[in-house]
C-alpha cells in the first residue's frame, strides 16, 4: 500500500510516547517495546535523512534552500515503500519559501495532532532543555520561532519553524485538505482506551481492546521511566535538564509557575487554549 502518516505536535507534547505506544500496539509482544530500539518512526528533519532521501549532503544549503527541498524529499519516500511509514513532525504546517506545502502530494495518508496544555508543556520543555522558565515562555510565545539541534559541526536537525504554541496549533488544526485526528495529551491519559483506540484505527492499525490495552500498559510512564533509569534514552538533550519521561503528569504546572509567568502564557496563549477545553482561571 505505502504510504506516510504524520504524526505531529508542539515539543514535550506527547509525541514520542504516542509513539512507543504505536511500537507496542504493532508488535503484540511479551514485553514492553525497548525505547531505545523504536523502529516505528522516521524523523525527516533528520539531517542524515536527508541528506539520504536526497543523494546529497546537504551541509552547503542555506536553511531556506532545504526547506524548498523537503516536500519533495517527503513525497518520493513515501511514495517508494510498499508498507506504511510513520514519520514525526515538530514543525508548524506550512508552505515552503517556494509556496508549496511541507506535507501534502501523494503518498501523504494523514496527520495525528497531539495537543497539551501549554502550562504543563513550558514546564516539561524547561525541565527538558535545562533552560529557565521565562525563556521557555519566550520561545513558546515567539511568532517566529525557529528551532534545531545543536551536533558537531554542523546542527543534525535542519532548521524546523516552530512559531508560537498557539500558531503551531492552529496551523495544523486548521490546515486544509489534509486528513487529520486531533487528540490531547490529557485524553492520552485520562480516556486512554477510547483515545488510543480511535487513533489505532485512524491509522488503520490493530484495534482490539486486548491489544490496544497491552500496548497502553507497555507504555505507560513507570515503565517508561524505568527504562530510562536502567539504559537511558537516546532522545534525551546532551546537556539538557531533568530525565526524559520526567513526569508526564496533567496539572504539574501548578505551584511551580510563579503567578506572573502563567499570566504571560495566558495572556499570549488563552485564546487557543480554551478552544481546546484549557481553562486558565484554575
Amino acid at each position: 500500500m505505502g504510504g506516510a502518516y504524520w504524526i505531529a505536535s508542539y515539543p514535550k507534547s506527547g509525541n514520542t510516547w504516542f509513539r512507543i505506544f504505536l511500537q507496542n500496539l504493532r508488535d503484540d509482544a511479551a514485553a514492553p517495546a525497548d525505547i531505545n530500539r523504536l523502529r516505528i518512526s522516521t524523523y525527516p528533519a533528520n539531517r542524515l535523512w536527508l541528506d539520504a532521501t536526497l543523494g546529497f549532503d546537504s551541509g552547503d544549503l542555506t536553511a531556506s534552500e532545504i526547506a524548498s527541498l523537503r516536500p519533495a524529499a517527503h513525497e518520493w519516500e513515501a511514495t517508494r515503500h510498499d508498507d506504511v511509514q510513520y514519520w514525526t513532525i515538530h514543525d508548524a504546517y506550512g508552505v515552503t519559501p517556494d509556496g508549496l506545502p511541507l506535507i501534502g502530494g501523494n503518498g501523504i495518508l494523514g496527520t495525528v495532532y497531539i495537543l497539551r496544555n501549554p502550562l504543563d508543556v513550558c514546564l516539561s520543555y524547561a525541565n527538558y532543555t535545562g533552560l529557565a522558565v521565562d525563556a521557555i515562555i519566550d520561545l513558546m510565545t515567539d511568532p517566529v520561532k525557529t528551532i534545531s539541534r545543536d551536533g558537531d559541526g554542523l546542527r543534525l536537525r535542519v532548521q524546523q519553524s516552530l512559531l508560537s504554541w498557539s500558531e503551531h496549533v492552529r496551523s495544523w488544526t486548521e490546515a486544509r485538505g489534509i486528513k487529520r485526528l486531533v487528540i490531547r495529551y490529557e485524553d492520552m491519559l485520562g480516556t486512554p482506551s477510547e483515545t488510543f483506540t480511535a487513533a489505532a484505527q485512524f491509522l488503520g492499525l490493530p484495534a482490539e481492546a486486548a491489544r490496544v490495552a497491552k500496548a497502553i500498559r507497555f507504555s505507560s510512564f513507570k515503565t517508561l521511566q524505568h527504562q530510562e533509569q536502567q539504559g537511558g534514552y537516546v532522545g534525551r538533550l546532551r546537556g539538557g535538564g531533568a530525565a526524559f519521561f520526567h513526569r508526564g503528569g496533567i496539572g504539574t504546572w501548578k505551584g511551580r509557575l510563579t503567578d506572573e509567568q502563567v499570566r504571560r502564557l495566558l495572556g499570549a496563549l488563552g485564546g487557543t487554549m480554551a478552544r481546546f477545553g484549557y481553562p486558565g482561571d484554575n
